[in-house]
């Protein structure tokens, strides 16, 4: 798959060409960033609606019910970010995972993003209509960084509740 630029710049084949987003913009932002060309763009379909913004609301909550740590998991870790629940799997449902431990920080992160609506050029907005799963962050302009996308991601479309990159 070739891959071209928001700027414009030619498409490019290799694999190890350079990252067209290494210089930032005084707010923190890449200069450039990579998108799927457009002939691709056509050629693979909107998989998706394509969407201009999306909203930070912080990363999403468990999917179970999560437990108290027993004795024997609380000594197991050590106290540098120590573990405060547990959210156990049902059977099958991760494949062979059984859940997952929590930090109180993780736990008291959940749905407290800023709130900032972002919008972004189309060429990206069309990148993530036919390849949802394309990029794994994306730059939120109310906290000045990058963050993460997809079903653990902290951003959701523009008046949906659908996670950004799924």
């Amino acid at each position: 798959m070739s891959r071209c630029t928001v700027s414009g710049n030619e498409p490019v084949n290799a694999p190890d060409a350079p990252v067209p987003n290494s210089a930032t913009r005084a707010d923190g932002q890449h200069v450039d960033h990579w998108t799927m060309c457009p002939t691709e763009v056509m050629q693979a379909g909107f998989n998706r609606p394509v969407r201009m913004s999306y909203v930070h609301v912080g990363p999403p909550g468990p999917e179970f019910p999560l437990r108290d740590l027993t004795a024997e998991e609380s000594a197991r870790f050590d106290d540098e970010d120590p573990f405060a629940k547990f959210e156990p799997y049902p059977a099958g449902h991760r494949g062979s995972a059984i859940g997952r431990y929590w930090t109180q920080a993780e736990i008291d992160a959940v749905d407290k993003g800023c709130g900032v609506e972002t919008s972004m050029p189309r060429a990206i907005a069309e990148t993530y209509a036919a390849t949802p799963g394309y990029y794994g962050s994306t730059f939120c302009c109310g906290c000045g960084k990058y963050l993460p996308v997809g079903v653990r991601g902290e951003f959701v479309w523009t008046g949906t509740a659908e996670r950004v990159g799924t």
